[in-house]
């Protein structure tokens, strides 16, 4: 039986309302992010539509610092 290796798969791509709904940020705070440079830059799809590949924006909210202290507490 001959075994073949994987198809390689291109990255998923997330418009913007989809990178807002996983990171929980407005458009406005993800374009300041991208321009401190915190957040990753979109790539160009076409002359009037950017997409975010999946795995960067994973990355990026795997990045992001736990909590710290006991969540619903009293100040």
């Amino acid at each position: 039986m001959k075994r073949t290796e994987p198809e390689p798969q291109a990255p998923l791509l997330l418009s913007r309302p989809e990178v807002e709904r996983l990171t929980g940020l407005s458009t406005s705070s993800l374009y300041r992010a991208m321009r401190q440079g915190d957040f990753p830059e979109p790539l160009r799809v076409s002359q009037r539509a950017v997409r975010w590949r999946c795995d960067e924006i994973g990355a990026w909210i795997e990045g992001r610092p736990r909590a710290s202290g006991i969540v619903g507490s009293a100040a």
